[in-house]
């Protein structure tokens, strides 16, 4: 009896074990695997820059879809403003995008937060020094999206995503003021592409392109509304 009332007294002294909540857990992993790469306190995860502010695309021998939804295409070896952060000083991003004579993309450049971002095919270069995907600096990251390559900005600005041929989309995390083949965010559609086309060309020496306009019919189906030019 005194042997069975000393191992219940030892019992009820065993100190309770903690419970552990899920968020002692890093979503990131252990210290261990994240020596490689530091993501500074100050920068947003990606679940917090996840909202859809505006979209923009460009696919195909030269169509466009802006940020009001209107639809043209137009065909030109020349360099375009494809979107940019349409300010004084201070801007935040510049998108430029060249296709070739047989209108495939030739070359994508991105400007922002510092990084000068050059992409011809597979080819990446950053500030001037070739990289390999994935690649991460304290603004920004690139990774493969199944046949894309997507880039991200870690402030919450944009992320685009491009393939090695023909496709470039564009979306917008934060209201800015913008301008090139894009349009302006929360522009009705009815705007002058041709003008627009023509204020987007980087060199003056380039010919004046011609656009054909679209419109989105009730049954999903897109015609050729008029040629603008």
């Amino acid at each position: 009896m005194k042997l069975v009332f000393l191992l219940s007294l030892m019992v009820l002294c065993l100190p309770c074990k903690a419970s552990i909540s899920t968020s002692d857990y890093s979503t990131f992993g252990s210290s261990e695997s994240e020596k490689g790469f530091h993501i500074p306190e100050a920068t947003p995860k990606y679940s917090e820059t996840s909202a859809v502010v505006g979209e923009s695309s460009t696919w195909g021998k030269g169509a466009y879809k802006a940020f009001n939804g209107q639809i043209f295409s137009f065909e030109s070896s020349c360099t375009y403003t494809f979107c940019r952060h349409c300010v004084e000083s201070g801007s935040y991003f510049n998108i430029e995008i060249k296709r070739n004579n047989q209108n495939d993309i030739e070359k994508i450049t991105v400007l922002i937060d510092g990084n000068d971002i050059s992409i011809s095919g597979k080819t990446i270069l950053v500030n001037g020094e070739s990289v390999h995907v994935p690649f991460d600096n304290k603004l920004i990251h690139i990774k493969h999206y199944g046949d894309y390559t997507k880039l991200e900005s870690r402030r919450g600005i944009l992320f685009l995503m491009w393939n090695s041929k023909d496709k470039l989309s564009l979306t917008l995390h934060k209201p800015y003021a913008t301008c090139g083949l894009c349009g302006q965010l929360n522009d009705v559609p009815g705007e002058n592409i041709d003008e627009n086309i023509a204020n987007s060309k980087i060199s003056e020496d380039c010919p004046k392109a011609i656009a054909k306009q679209y419109e989105e019919c009730e049954d999903g189906k897109r015609v050729v509304q008029w040629i603008v030019g």
